[in-house]
């Protein structure tokens, strides 16, 4: 499942909802996209919310980094810790 970006609102706070996986080849810029329409929209305040990821590589990582490029001043990031899988 590619990732999604669903995006709501709290008080000041843009919460953006991922889903799905977040890889090189499943993110394609979901969460960098979600971010940029939230400040062009001068909401600067912004909180992902990663409870329904199911899985994030380093590129997921990479665009999650990137996106403190896009000058969010205030940007958190939210997430349930997941069972632990068995090592191979």
């Amino acid at each position: 499942m590619n990732c999604t970006a669903t995006v709501r609102h709290s008080g000041a706070v843009s919460i953006i909802d991922l889903a799905g996986r977040i890889t090189h080849a499943a993110g394609s810029g979901a969460i960098r996209e979600a971010i940029k329409a939230e400040l062009q929209h001068d909401r600067e305040n912004i909180l992902l919310n990663l409870n329904a990821v199911d899985y994030i590589d380093s590129s997921g990582l990479g665009e999650m980094a990137g996106a403190f490029s896009l000058r969010a001043p205030r940007y958190a990031v939210s997430c349930s810790p997941s069972r632990p899988t068995a090592s191979p």
